[in-house]
């Protein structure tokens, strides 16, 4: 019961966060490729690369609500580009929490 109860405060906790995220900070790597961080979120990235076809992007973050805002500042930084695959790193919820938001293309789990 108190796992339960203390995993409630977290979620609880974190939606308040991602709700109130609004810093996202961008750096441009090249021309084809930016890393997106929520600092008041977590201290995770988020990497998106332009291919021809669309963007790849690298982890989805720890919530649906970050990875929207994240979304919107990608479609900014790389226009006329649309989502083709979002790949996780490992399945920590700081990198793949968001993939819920990517449920029209593929979401590919790298296993180590």
């Amino acid at each position: 019961m108190q796992l339960k109860t203390i995993s409630m405060l977290w979620l609880t906790a974190m939606l308040s966060w991602t709700a109130q995220a609004r810093n996202i900070r961008v750096t441009r790597v090249t021309d084809k490729a930016a890393v997106f961080r929520v600092e008041e979120v977590s201290n995770a990235s988020i990497t998106a690369i332009a291919t021809p076809e669309g963007l790849i992007v690298v982890d989805t973050e720890i919530s649906p609500n970050t990875i929207e805002m994240v979304k919107t500042k990608m479609k900014e930084t790389f226009p006329g580009k649309d989502f083709l695959y979002a790949v996780n790193t490992h399945a920590h919820a700081y990198h793949a929490g968001g993939n819920a938001v990517f449920n029209d293309i593929p979401v590919i789990q790298i296993r180590l």
